[in-house]
């Protein structure tokens, strides 16, 4: 099964690769623009969680949410009590939200011939 990138996974991510940008030349040194790419990003997330009916919530679908709320926790309190950037925390969660998104490959090996 093939994901296809909708419209709003290429706008996420053109604003990660700005935002990502103006930080690393010192443009945005908070990184507002960044944190407004993993905010939105959450956000659609939880959205299309919502969309599904109850019956078509698997356990990746649900992990998908607990990451996408946990993104969007960690940028609200970042954002009201500041201190030290959470990108790497940031960036892990979503590597852990793609990373439940992977299905088990088909094994092209029958087990007959094994």
């Amino acid at each position: 099964m093939k994901t296809q990138l909708k419209r709003q996974d290429f706008i996420l991510i053109t604003i990660g690769l700005i935002g990502s940008v103006l930080m690393w030349m010192d443009v945005d040194p908070g990184g507002w623009v960044l944190y407004l790419s993993f905010l939105l990003f959450g956000s659609l997330r939880v959205v299309d969680y919502f969309a599904l009916n109850p019956y078509q919530r698997t356990k990746p679908h649900i992990l998908k949410f607990i990451f996408s709320l946990l993104m969007i926790i960690t940028v609200i309190t970042h954002v009201i009590w500041g201190g030290q950037p959470l990108f790497g925390l940031l960036a892990t969660l979503l590597l852990l939200y793609c990373i439940s998104s992977v299905e088990p490959r088909e094994s092209s090996v029958h087990e007959s011939e094994v």
